[in-house]
C-alpha cells in the first residue's frame, strides 16, 4: 500500500514540511543575493600549452576585448529583434562610437579584426558621435552600440547584405569564391 500524503492547508506549509525553504510573511525562499560571476585569470602560458598555440598575451587581451564587445552587440541586436527591426543578425549593420578617450583606445585595439564576420552582422561602422538610439554596453561602457537594418542586397550564398552585389546578387567575397570554383 502506498501512503497518501496528508492534505496541507497551504503550499507554504508543504514547503516547510519538505525542508525546501522557510515561509516568511508569505514569501517562499527569498534569495539573499545573486551569485557573482566567476572571473578566470588570463594565463597565456597555460592557455598556449593547453591549446598547442603560441599567442601573445597582448593578442589574447585583444580577443578578450572583442568578446566583451560582442556581448554588448548581441544585447542590442536582441532588442532590435524584439522590436522587429531585424530578424537575423546578418540583417543588421552595427555602429560603434567611443563615449570617451577610453572608448577610442578600446576601438583602436580592435583594428585589424574583421568585425562584421566576428560579430556576425553585415556591416560595422565607427562613428565620431553615437547615434540617438545607441546604448553604452554593460560589458564595455566606454563604447556605445547601435544597430539598424543593413543596407544593400542579401547575398544568396552567405546571407550578408552588401551594397556591392554583382548581377547574381553575390557579395564581393562570395563572387570571388564562386569565380574561383568555376575555374
Amino acid at each position: 500500500d502506498m501512503e497518501v500524503a496528508p492534505q496541507h492547508e497551504s503550499r507554504g506549509e508543504l514547503v516547510e514540511l519538505l525542508g525546501a525553504g522557510e515561509v516568511v510573511d508569505g514569501v517562499i525562499d527569498v534569495c539573499n543575493a545573486l551569485p557573482q560571476p566567476t572571473v578566470l585569470p588570463l594565463e597565456p602560458a597555460k592557455i598556449n600549452a593547453l591549446l598547442g598555440t603560441d599567442v601573445s598575451a597582448d593578442e589574447m587581451a585583444r580577443w578578450e576585448k572583442l568578446i566583451a564587445l560582442r556581448s554588448d552587440v548581441n544585447a542590442v541586436l536582441e532588442a532590435k529583434r524584439a522590436a522587429k527591426v531585424i530578424g537575423k543578425s546578418l540583417e543588421a549593420q552595427v555602429t560603434l562610437a567611443a563615449v570617451n578617450d577610453e572608448g577610442k583606445a578600446y576601438l583602436a585595439a580592435l583594428e585589424g579584426f574583421d568585425l562584421p564576420q566576428l560579430l556576425i552582422v553585415s556591416k560595422v561602422t565607427a562613428a565620431d558621435r553615437a547615434p540617438e538610439d545607441a546604448a553604452a554596453g554593460a560589458a564595455v561602457p566606454c563604447v556605445a552600440v547601435a544597430a539598424s537594418e543593413a543596407p544593400g542586397t542579401k547575398c544568396p550564398r552567405c546571407w550578408q547584405h552588401s551594397e556591392q552585389a554583382d548581377e547574381d546578387g553575390l557579395c564581393p567575397r562570395c563572387a570571388r569564391v564562386v569565380s574561383f570554383l568555376k575555374k
